[in-house]
């Protein structure tokens, strides 16, 4: 047994089959998983156009957003010129407040929505990314959208205890964020190819 496993290791194509799978081992750690280092550090290089169709009404929530998300923000672009720069992939996200989004916001029993548009063509951790600061945006509306709901609810009529709480559940999911894909990618290895 000894003796034929000599012979074997003697031979030219299993020393190459050796070597090249060493060398797939110390390609693969050096130059693929290095390309993982520092992904989330650059996160402030990623670009997020804010598209505000609803004017001056919802100006404060456009304005809030581009300034306290961790990307490098966009608010002068039109919806058209936004999803033509996202196909294009100059920027990563297209966040867009519709028109008559704020007078939503104060009607009673009604929910707004944001708009998110994400391009699946880019690589998997920015189209992750994304999809995580959409449900975040999303939901510190919310609550801000809430808490005024509340408070007017609450100052407008000296309410009673009940009709009071039963407003205030009224009011809990007052915006509502639906994503849309562009360039969709079927399967994990379609998408790990940019990469």
């Amino acid at each position: 047994m000894l003796q034929a496993l000599r012979v074997l290791l003697k031979k030219p194509p299993v020393i190459v089959g050796i070597v090249t799978a060493l060398m797939f081992q110390v390609i693969f750690s050096v130059i693929w998983m290095t390309a993982y280092s520092g992904v989330n550090d650059r996160m402030n290089e990623l670009t997020v156009a804010v598209v505000n169709e609803d004017g001056e009404q919802s100006k404060g929530i456009a304005d809030r957003m581009a300034e306290t998300l961790p990307f490098h923000t966009v608010s002068n672009l039109s919806a058209a010129e936004a999803l033509d720069e996202l196909n294009h992939r100059k920027i990563h996200m297209v966040l867009n407040i519709p028109a008559g989004f704020n007078e939503l916001l104060q009607t009673a029993g009604s929910t707004a929505e944001i708009k998110y548009t994400i391009n699946e063509a880019n690589p998997v951790t920015i189209k992750s990314m994304m999809q995580g600061v959409s449900q975040s945006v999303t939901n510190t509306i919310n609550k801000q959208a809430t808490a005024q709901g509340v408070q007017t609810v609450l100052t407008a009529a000296g309410a009673p205890a009940d009709q009071a709480a039963e407003a205030a559940t009224n009011l809990t999911t007052r915006v509502e964020g639906t994503t849309t894909s562009i360039n969709p990618v079927n399967g994990m290895n379609n998408q790990m190819v940019p990469m």
